[in-house]
C-alpha cells in the first residue's frame, strides 16, 4: 500500500475518456512531469495493490473527487473551532448609487480593512504589546501584474500613513514610499531566491528591528497557494476573478489564511475569534459566494410543502385563497401648464461631498467605510489637457494628414482671481 500526500496534484493530470477510464496526460517538465510520472507508477506497477491518497483540496479545478473515504468539511472545521471563520463579500453600495471606485479607493479600503484587523486582532498581552501581526496577501494572475499592483499599492500605502498616522505626517514623499516598500513584498521569483525568502520565512515576526518584522502586506501569484504554514493571515485579496475561478484555487487560496494563531492563547481565541476577510470585487461575488459554499460545505436548503394527511394536527390551519379580479378603468385628466412654476426652475447643484460613503455586505454583515475622493483644480485639468494634445500639435508640424483635423493657434484667456489659462481648438 502507498500513501501519497497532496494527491491532487497527481490527479489534475488525469485526462477522463470515458466512463471508469482515464489517462495519463503526457508532457510537461520539472515538478510537473514529476507528477505525472508519480501517478503512471501508482497505476502501472502491479506490486501496489493499495492507493491511498491524503488532501485538503479534493478537487480537480471544479470536479470533486469521486472516491473520497472520508472527508473533514471546512465548515466542520469552523463549527468545532479549528479553523478561522470566512467571510467575504457579497454586495457594496455607495451613497451616489455608484459602486464603481478607483484603484485608490479600493486599495483605501483594503488598507481600512487591514488596520482594523491589525488593532482587533494583535492579541495583546498584560503589558499592551502585541502578541500577532496580521497580514493581507494579494493574489494575482501573473507575475507582470503582480509587480505592477505591488508598485501601485505602495503609492497608496504611502499616502495612507501620512494620512492617517500622526508619525508620517510630516515626512517627505520619498520617506514615506521607502517605509511603505519594507511592508510590502512581492513573491514571484523562485522561493530559493535571497530578495524575498528570508523576509517570507519570517512573516510572523512581530518585532521590526528583524527580518520580516515589518512585512504586513504579500502579493503573489501562485507561490503560497500550498506548503505556506503560516498563521497571521486576515485578509486575502484576490485581484482578479481568473484567480478564485474554480473550487480548487479557492481551498488552496483559503488554505493560507485559516490557520488559528498558535502564540495565542485558547481563552483569547475563543473570546476574540478570527476571521480572514475576503476582499473581493462585488462583479464575481455570486460566483465566490457559490464556490466558497461549495468549498465549506455550507448549503442550507429550506422546503416547504403542503400538510395532505388531514389526520395531522396542523392541519386544520389550512384555509383557502382566493384572488381578487381587478377591471381597470381608462380616465383622463386635463392638466395645465402653470408658466409662472416654469420660469421659477431653477438648476441647483449640491456640493460633492468630502468622503465617499461605502456600504459593504459581507457573510457575517455590514460594515460602513469612508473613502476619500480624488479631487483635481481647474490648472491641474488644462495642464493635462495641453499635455494631451501638444502630441497632435507635434505630429501635425512634422506629418501630413491631410484635412483630417486643423488646428487653430492656441488662446488665453483669464478669470478674476484665477492664473491664465490656455485653449486649443481641434476640428475634425
Amino acid at each position: 500500500m502507498v500513501l501519497s500526500d497532496e494527491v491532487h496534484h497527481a490527479y489534475s493530470h488525469l485526462k477522463y475518456t470515458g466512463v471508469g477510464a482515464t489517462t495519463i496526460d503526457e508532457g510537461g517538465k520539472g515538478d510537473t512531469r514529476d507528477e505525472r510520472l508519480w501517478m503512471k507508477f501508482i497505476r502501472e506497477e502491479k506490486k501496489i495493490k493499495r492507493h491511498i491518497g491524503f488532501t485538503g483540496t479534493p478537487y480537480n479545478q471544479d470536479d470533486y473527487f469521486c472516491d473520497v473515504i472520508y472527508s473533514y468539511s471546512i465548515k466542520e472545521a469552523i463549527d468545532e473551532g479549528v479553523i478561522k471563520k470566512i467571510d467575504p463579500i457579497i454586495k457594496t453600495e455607495s451613497d451616489d448609487g455608484n459602486v464603481k471606485l478607483s484603484q485608490s479607493q479600493k486599495y483605501e479600503h483594503i488598507l481600512i480593512t487591514h488596520y482594523t484587523n491589525k488593532k482587533k486582532y494583535s492579541y495583546k498581552n498584560k503589558k499592551g504589546q502585541p502578541c500577532l501581526k496580521p497580514i493581507t496577501i494579494f493574489i494575482n494572475n501573473t507575475q507582470t501584474s503582480a509587480k505592477r499592483n505591488t508598485e501601485e499599492f505602495i503609492k497608496e500605502l504611502a499616502l495612507y500613513l501620512r494620512d492617517n498616522f500622526k508619525d508620517y505626517k510630516n515626512m517627505s514623499v520619498s520617506e514615506l514610499r521607502e517605509i511603505a516598500s519594507e511592508k510590502v513584498i512581492c513573491v514571484i521569483s523562485k522561493p530559493t531566491d535571497d530578495d524575498y525568502k528570508e523576509k517570507l520565512d519570517n512573516i510572523e515576526e512581530i518585532n521590526p528591528d528583524k527580518p520580516g518584522g515589518k512585512v504586513e502586506f504579500v502579493f503573489a501569484v501562485n507561490k503560497l497557494s500550498e506548503g505556506w504554514d503560516v498563521d497571521n493571515v486576515y485578509q486575502i485579496v484576490p485581484m482578479e476573478e481568473r484567480v478564485f475561478n474554480s473550487k480548487l484555487l479557492i481551498s488552496q487560496v483559503l488554505g493560507r489564511g485559516l490557520r488559528l494563531p498558535r502564540n495565542v492563547s485558547h481563552a483569547s481565541v475563543i473570546q476574540n475569534y478570527p476571521v480572514v476577510t475576503v476582499t473581493n470585487h462585488e462583479k464575481f461575488a455570486d460566483h465566490i459566494k457559490e464556490l466558497v459554499d461549495a468549498v465549506t460545505l455550507c448549503e442550507t436548503r429550506f422546503t416547504s410543502e403542503v400538510f395532505k394527511n388531514q389526520q395531522q394536527e396542523r392541519y386544520k390551519n389550512h384555509f383557502n385563497v382566493f384572488n381578487i379580479d381587478y377591471n381597470p378603468v381608462a380616465k383622463l385628466v386635463e392638466t395645465k401648464k402653470d408658466d409662472e412654476s416654469i420660469q421659477e426652475r431653477r438648476l441647483l447643484l449640491a456640493n460633492t461631498k468630502e468622503k465617499l460613503g461605502l456600504d459593504v455586505t459581507y457573510l457575517s454583515g455590514e460594515k460602513h467605510f469612508e473613502l476619500k475622493r480624488n479631487y483635481y483644480t481647474v490648472d491641474q485639468l488644462a495642464s493635462e489637457v495641453a499635455q494631451r494634445f501638444s502630441t497632435i500639435i507635434y505630429e501635425t508640424s512634422n506629418f501630413d494628414f491631410g484635412n483630417g483635423f486643423v488646428y487653430d493657434e492656441p488662446y488665453y484667456y483669464a478669470q478674476a482671481g484665477t492664473n491664465y489659462m490656455i485653449g486649443f481648438t481641434i476640428r475634425f
